[in-house]
């Protein structure tokens, strides 16, 4: 299904119509609580299946900057002289993102009056919308992805639940559909993404990660020019993180 922003203004009225909008914060209670009236499907793609025994947590919608570095290319050596010469490169190095999480599950998890067709625009299209916008949608905030000074990617969930955390490692990556919505530079998507628990003993209640349905993100051609030169570039971005415990 081809997915457009007026598709998804179309929604804006059923979508504010949910019960309890903006959603309530999604918490893990230690309590037994009522099944959910509607499961929610990971996204279809090639990525591998969620690890078994694993659990749907959140899922989250993230806004943020993809972030890229312009290192100057190596040294190279003319053929016809002994000098050697220094040139930036073009081709920016990606160096990881910063965004800002926000509580989308209540919108998948809730009985609506929306149909098949709307809740699959919805689960498509909320992160073009969100994009091209530049807006939270109303969405609680749920915490913060960022990489860390070792460079691991690193999911904060401390606006959700006290020490909800992740720090993780990319297993699986899949180009995003052809599809997908361009970001507001008209930057190409980035992939869709598996992440796990890297074993560092930092992780908390959360231990698997799928960024999916992403929305911009990647290094517009040309990107590092002699004036970015040891410097970075960033693209704005927006994807659906799922994520498991």
């Amino acid at each position: 299904m081809q997915i457009t922003t007026t598709s998804i203004l179309l929604l804006i009225p059923s979508i504010f119509a949910l019960p309890h909008w903006p959603p309530i914060l999604h918490h893990r209670s230690t309590t037994t609580t009522s099944t959910p009236t509607s499961t929610p499907t990971l996204p279809t793609s090639t990525l591998p299946s969620p690890p078994s025994g694993l659990t749907l947590k959140y899922i989250a919608l993230g806004l943020g900057t993809q972030n890229y570095s312009c290192p100057s290319s190596s040294s190279s050596t003319s053929i016809s002289s002994t000098s050697t010469s220094s040139s930036p490169s073009t081709t920016p190095l990606s160096i990881g993102a910063l965004a800002t999480l926000y509580d989308a599950t209540h919108l998948f998890t809730t009985t609506t009056t929306l149909g098949p067709s709307a809740l699959s625009i919805l689960t498509n299209g909320i992160t073009c919308l969100a994009d091209s916008l530049d807006s939270s949608l109303s969405l609680p905030q749920l915490g913060h992805h960022y990489f860390d000074a070792l460079g691991r990617p690193t999911f904060d969930l401390s606006s959700a639940s006290a020490g909800a955390f992740l720090s993780a490692k990319k297993v699986a990556n899949v180009a995003a559909p052809g599809t997908a919505c361009a970001g507001r530079n008209q930057a190409e998507a980035v992939d869709w993404l598996m992440l796990v628990d890297n074993g560092c003993g930092l992780s908390r209640e959360v231990s698997a990660v799928y960024r999916v349905e992403t929305v911009g993100g990647k290094a517009v051609d040309g990107g590092c020019g002699a004036g970015s030169v040891g410097g970075t570039v960033v693209s704005d971005y927006a994807a659906l993180y799922w994520l498991f415990g």
